[in-house]
């Protein structure tokens, strides 16, 4: 039974790792004053990172999977649409990161 449940939820916790990773990446950059995730009301449009700069406004957007292949650009920009029009006059950047990234 544990290992069922382990193999059923290795997936979730990997990516959840893996965004960990690039979370610390970004704050050992320096680069940005704030980086978290976003999610909107009712886990919609959930982001796995967004790192801002409030110096040189620049917004970096950035959605993690394990697998390069899963992993939409055209999506990405659809589910940060309201964040974007939160940080008007920002630079917006968008990443698509994967394990082939680190």
């Amino acid at each position: 039974m544990a290992l069922t449940q382990a193999r059923h939820n290795w997936s979730t916790f990997s990516g959840q790792f893996l965004e960990k990773l690039f979370i610390e990446k970004f704050k050992e950059s320096g680069e940005f004053t704030q980086i978290g995730s976003y999610w909107e009301r009712g886990n919609q449009n959930e982001i796995d990172i967004v790192a801002v700069d409030e110096i040189e406004k620049r917004l970096v957007i950035c959605e993690v999977k394990l697998s390069e292949k899963r992993l939409s650009h055209n999506v990405l920009v659809l589910k940060a649409q309201k964040l974007v029009e939160k940080y008007k006059g920002y630079e917006v950047e968008y990443r698509l990161l994967s394990l082939k990234d680190l």
